[in-house]
């Protein structure tokens, strides 16, 4: 019987493990060995040597489909070569204007997160997204200008920092100039983590390139 992933279940490869997302639970979740076996013949397309799949469905991993089945796949995104956070000179930010729309967007984004479940972020970063912009180079310096400016008007705001707030706070300020980027969440484990960031093809625009490279991505929105 073919399968496909869960309703808002994403997955990556950490190390020798599967670890999922389910966004709708706001959950982290390892599988036990033997069903995370099956899991593999799965993702291997080795559909036929799977007789039972019921842990996995049960536990809203995968759900049966008609027709035929595909292997079930990790999240694949670019990997970053380049951060704002390390290219920048990082001279104290003037405009009043910058400060103060950062200050509003990191409160409201705070303040959405508090009132509302991961899930309706996701969905409202998914309508909010503005179009891709391809390698358009005047888009790829504005986004770098503005994440530059964030990231040192962020500092004057009183509040402590928090990367998915913070994320979300730089991806509004983002989309109302028309302006497109990814929201990529990504775990580790041994210990687990798990962390947030906003990428603009190979270009990590709140995060260093080391720290974003020690998390696997398991979202991106």
């Amino acid at each position: 019987m073919p399968y496909k992933l869960g309703d808002e279940i994403s997955f990556c490869w950490a190390g020798d493990r599967a670890v999922f997302l389910d966004a709708s639970q706001d959950r982290y979740f390892c599988l036990g060995r033997s069903t995370e076996a099956t899991f593999r013949k799965l993702c291997a397309d080795e559909w036929s040597n799977v007789t039972d799949a019921s842990s996995l469905v049960d536990l809203k991993v995968i759900n049966a489909i008609e027709g035929e089945g595909a292997p079930l796949k990790a999240v694949n995104h670019v990997k970053p070569e380049r951060s704002v956070l390390e290219e920048k000179s990082g001279a104290p930010a003037r405009k009043v204007g910058i400060v103060l729309e950062t200050a509003f967007a990191v409160a409201s984004a705070r303040r959405r997160l508090r009132q509302r479940p991961l899930l309706d972020i996701i969905k409202r970063r998914r309508a909010l997204k503005p179009p891709s912009d391809g390698a358009d180079t005047s888009a790829t310096e504005a986004k770098l200008e503005l994440a530059n400016a964030f990231s040192l008007s962020r500092r004057m705001v009183p509040l402590p920092s928090i990367c998915l707030s913070d994320s979300i706070a730089l991806l509004d300020l983002l989309a109302r100039r028309g302006l497109a980027a990814d929201l990529v969440f990504g775990v580790k484990l041994n210990p687990f983590a798990a962390h947030c960031w906003v990428q603009a093809g190979d270009v990590v625009l709140n995060e260093t390139v080391e720290c974003v490279r020690r998390h696997t991505e398991i979202l991106v929105v």
